[in-house]
């Protein structure tokens, strides 16, 4: 997870491409179609979560087992 303070960088996933600016973070899965790419100067907070940790928080979130891909958008509405 990418929370921008300032500048800005894209994820291009598939034909999609996603902005993170200050006010829109992204979620960089690590899938191999995707590409992160950082523009000029730039300082952002990162988050890494292992997918089975988020499995686990979300199975007990929803008290129902998490089945099959878990695919987020990859744009995070920051404001």
């Amino acid at each position: 997870m990418f929370f921008p303070l300032q500048g800005n960088a894209s994820l291009k996933r598939g034909n999609e491409t996603f902005e993170s600016t200050p006010g829109n973070g992204l979620i960089a899965d690590g899938i191999a179609d995707s590409d992160v790419r950082f523009v000029g100067p730039r300082q952002h907070l990162v988050m890494i979560i292992e997918q089975k940790e988020m499995i686990n928080r979300l199975r007990g979130m929803l008290e129902t087992p998490a089945r099959g891909p878990i695919d987020f958008n990859p744009s995070i509405d920051l404001t």
